[in-house]
């Protein structure tokens, strides 16, 4: 179920944060704000929960403690550089580096979207 509340939240962030998104390919729009989303939900999840959902889903609580405490700092980590990332798509001139432009938008959807590690290490098919 979509909780307004963390709509409006992502809403006013990106707005701030990015700025619009009418000008960024639809596909990277949408994972733009549904990264948001996620972002959002697991903190509301941390500030509702004494024991956040992704520690209680663990047999080992210090198993789920690790893993909460890694998830936690990289989707920080994601969030802070994410509008840069953005800024430096949006400075690449798609009409005379096209190339270049698509191979960064591609990296972006491979991180945010897919959320793929090493993703400058990925071999794409027929190379």
């Amino acid at each position: 179920m979509i909780n307004d509340k963390i709509l409006e939240k992502c809403r006013k962030s990106i707005q701030s944060e990015i700025g619009t998104l009418s000008d960024l390919p639809p596909e990277l729009a949408n994972t733009i704000a549904n990264y948001y989303y996620k972002f959002y939900s697991f903190s509301l999840d941390m500030q509702n929960n004494p024991i956040p959902t992704m520690v209680s889903k663990e047999k080992d609580i210090f198993k789920g403690l690790k893993k909460f405490s890694l998830e936690a700092e990289t989707r920080l980590a994601m969030m802070k550089i994410l509008p840069s990332n953005i800024n430096e798509l949006r400075s690449i001139d798609k009409n005379r580096n096209p190339g270049e432009y698509l191979s960064f938008l591609f990296l972006l959807l491979d991180v945010y979207k897919y959320e793929i590690n090493n993703t400058t290490k990925k071999v794409v098919c027929g190379e």
